[in-house]
Protein backbone atom coordinates (compact mmCIF):
# COMPACT_ATOMS: atom_id res chain seq x y z
CA UNK A 1 0.00 0.00 0.00
CA UNK A 2 1.18 3.68 -0.46
CA UNK A 3 2.80 5.96 2.00
CA UNK A 4 -0.50 8.83 1.90
CA UNK A 5 -2.86 5.37 1.87
CA UNK A 6 -1.41 4.15 4.87
CA UNK A 7 -1.67 7.27 6.64
CA UNK A 8 -5.08 7.58 5.88
CA UNK A 9 -5.88 4.32 7.05
CA UNK A 10 -3.79 4.86 9.97
CA UNK A 11 -5.74 8.06 10.91
CA UNK A 12 -9.15 6.62 10.03
CA UNK A 13 -8.41 4.04 12.73
CA UNK A 14 -6.84 6.64 15.03
CA UNK A 15 -10.15 8.58 14.40
CA UNK A 16 -12.60 5.48 15.23
CA UNK A 17 -10.20 4.31 18.53
CA UNK A 18 -9.53 0.91 16.53
CA UNK A 19 -6.09 0.73 18.65
CA UNK A 20 -5.88 -2.76 16.77
CA UNK A 21 -5.40 -1.29 13.44
CA UNK A 22 -3.50 1.45 14.40
CA UNK A 23 -0.76 -0.85 15.62
CA UNK A 24 -0.70 -2.76 12.89
CA UNK A 25 -0.43 0.90 10.69
CA UNK A 26 2.73 1.35 12.80
CA UNK A 27 6.20 1.54 11.69
CA UNK A 28 7.28 -2.10 12.44
CA UNK A 29 10.31 -0.72 14.59
CA UNK A 30 8.34 1.46 16.57
CA UNK A 31 5.78 -1.19 17.29
CA UNK A 32 7.93 -3.93 18.45
CA UNK A 33 6.99 -5.15 21.73
CA UNK A 34 4.02 -2.17 21.83
CA UNK A 35 0.29 -3.26 22.53
CA UNK A 36 -2.61 -1.59 21.23
CA UNK A 37 -3.03 0.04 24.40
CA UNK A 38 0.22 1.55 24.91
CA UNK A 39 -0.59 2.74 21.36
CA UNK A 40 -3.99 4.40 22.49
CA UNK A 41 -1.82 5.66 25.57
CA UNK A 42 0.77 7.67 23.19
CA UNK A 43 -2.41 9.02 20.60
CA UNK A 44 -4.92 9.53 23.93
CA UNK A 45 -5.92 12.73 22.28
CA UNK A 46 -8.18 11.89 18.90
CA UNK A 47 -8.48 14.70 15.65
CA UNK A 48 -12.00 14.14 14.87
CA UNK A 49 -11.05 14.86 10.70
CA UNK A 50 -7.89 15.08 8.84
CA UNK A 51 -6.58 16.45 5.60
CA UNK A 52 -3.71 15.62 3.67
CA UNK A 53 -1.78 19.04 2.77
CA UNK A 54 1.85 17.76 1.33
CA UNK A 55 3.72 14.63 0.55
CA UNK A 56 7.64 14.84 0.84
CA UNK A 57 9.89 11.90 -0.33
CA UNK A 58 12.38 11.85 1.87
CA UNK A 59 14.42 8.58 -0.18
CA UNK A 60 13.56 5.53 -1.17
CA UNK A 61 12.31 3.81 2.40
CA UNK A 62 11.49 7.25 4.26
CA UNK A 63 8.21 10.14 3.33
CA UNK A 64 6.95 12.95 5.02
CA UNK A 65 3.17 13.79 4.78
CA UNK A 66 1.87 17.01 6.23
CA UNK A 67 -1.29 16.76 7.82
CA UNK A 68 -4.02 19.20 9.18
CA UNK A 69 -5.83 17.85 12.29
CA UNK A 70 -8.93 19.14 13.54
CA UNK A 71 -10.21 18.29 17.05
CA UNK A 72 -13.30 18.22 18.62
CA UNK A 73 -12.38 21.29 21.14
CA UNK A 74 -12.19 23.58 17.75
CA UNK A 75 -8.10 23.42 17.40
CA UNK A 76 -6.54 22.61 13.84
CA UNK A 77 -3.25 21.71 13.47
CA UNK A 78 -0.69 21.12 10.82
CA UNK A 79 1.42 17.64 11.95
CA UNK A 80 4.24 16.13 10.64
CA UNK A 81 3.94 12.47 10.21
CA UNK A 82 6.78 10.73 9.16
CA UNK A 83 6.01 7.03 7.36
CA UNK A 84 9.17 4.21 6.80
CA UNK A 85 9.39 1.42 4.81
CA UNK A 86 10.34 -1.67 6.42
CA UNK A 87 11.02 -5.70 5.73
CA UNK A 88 10.97 -6.06 9.75
CA UNK A 89 11.90 -4.10 12.77
CA UNK A 90 14.92 -1.72 11.97
CA UNK A 91 14.88 -3.34 8.48
CA UNK A 92 14.10 -0.15 5.63
CA UNK A 93 13.39 -1.86 2.62
CA UNK A 94 11.86 -0.57 -0.58
CA UNK A 95 10.58 -3.99 -0.86
CA UNK A 96 8.57 -3.73 2.48
CA UNK A 97 5.28 -2.27 4.15
CA UNK A 98 5.22 1.65 5.09
CA UNK A 99 4.12 2.25 8.64
CA UNK A 100 3.23 5.41 10.38
CA UNK A 101 5.91 6.28 13.45
CA UNK A 102 3.02 7.39 16.00
CA UNK A 103 5.16 9.95 18.04
CA UNK A 104 6.31 12.03 14.60
CA UNK A 105 2.29 12.79 14.06
CA UNK A 106 2.52 14.43 17.62
CA UNK A 107 4.52 17.56 16.21
CA UNK A 108 2.41 20.44 15.55
CA UNK A 109 4.20 22.43 12.67
CA UNK A 110 1.56 24.99 13.21
CA UNK A 111 -1.42 25.81 15.30
CA UNK A 112 -4.33 26.77 12.44
CA UNK A 113 -6.74 27.39 15.15
CA UNK A 114 -6.46 27.31 18.87
CA UNK A 115 -9.13 25.32 21.44
CA UNK A 116 -12.39 27.07 21.69
CA UNK A 117 -12.19 28.69 25.15
CA UNK A 118 -15.51 28.70 27.08
CA UNK A 119 -17.37 31.96 26.64
CA UNK A 120 -17.02 34.12 29.97
CA UNK A 121 -20.39 34.06 31.77
CA UNK A 122 -21.68 37.51 31.25
CA UNK A 123 -24.81 39.57 33.32
CA UNK A 124 -27.91 39.29 31.45
CA UNK A 125 -29.10 42.89 32.00
CA UNK A 126 -25.53 44.31 30.88
CA UNK A 127 -26.20 46.12 27.54
CA UNK A 128 -24.27 48.37 25.62
CA UNK A 129 -24.41 52.17 26.23
CA UNK A 130 -23.79 54.81 23.22
CA UNK A 131 -22.14 57.63 24.66
CA UNK A 132 -23.63 61.33 23.35
CA UNK A 133 -21.05 63.04 20.99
Amino acid sequence: MEANRVLSAFVSAWINSEWNNVLFLCQKTWAQGKTAKDVEDKLSRKPSACEIISHTNLGNVKQEIKVKLAFSDGEVTVNRAILVCESAPFCPAVYGDWGVNPVSILQVVEVLQKASEKPQNKPKNESKKKSAV
